[in-house]
């Protein structure tokens, strides 16, 4: 099981949006990737289509879902046009044609990262001791363009073979309630 586009927004899933942005509503937007634009890169993508086009750029979060296991919001940046029609211009990595999208018009860019957030679904041990790991990791991943060396002792080579049984884990949890509810 992959990180992905929730395919539908539940109670469950507009509830944790709450704790990220209170005045907000998440919504499905489509994915019009630029030509030959890189990835990872939405503000300076927002940038250049709002140069060519006109429109504004509206902030906020991608919702990714790790089925029955957690959200994680990513910040990022979609495109405005002039007609107020509200379309994400940067690619995906796997091609998604759609997201889902919380606008936060209290977040500012101001060049640095801004780290994801990603809050459980629901109440649980495994899930608990993967979003600690998860932000270990954050911790010790180093922006884009810097550098890292990783030998056998970095610890982020114990938080990746951890992480990995427990998504295992998680999985298996995940076809569980799958199955349960068919």
């Amino acid at each position: 099981m992959n990180i992905t586009t929730p395919k539908k927004i539940t109670d469950t899933i507009l509830a944790v949006c709450k704790q990220v942005q209170p005045a907000s509503e998440p919504i499905y937007l489509p994915v019009r990737p630029a030509a030959g634009e890189p990835l990872a890169a939405c503000v300076h993508v927002v940038e250049r289509k709002i140069a060519r086009d006109r429109g504004k750029a509206q902030l906020g979060w991608i919702i990714w879902e790790f089925p029955f296991t957690w959200l994680d919001f990513e910040f990022h940046s979609v495109w405005v046009s002039p007609s107020g029609e509200v379309v994400d211009v940067s690619r995906k990595p796997d091609g998604e044609k759609r997201i889902l999208f919380l606008p936060d018009s209290s977040l500012n860019y101001e060049g640095q990262r801004i780290h994801n957030i990603t809050l459980p679904l629901r109440q649980h041990a495994v899930i608990a001791e993967a979003l600690l790991l998860v932000e270990a990791q954050r911790k010790l991943v180093p922006a884009p363009g810097q550098k890292i060396d990783i030998d056998l002792g970095h610890p982020l080579i114990a938080i990746e073979k951890r992480l990995k049984v427990l998504k295992g884990d998680l999985e298996r949890m995940a076809l569980a309630r799958i199955r349960s509810r068919k």
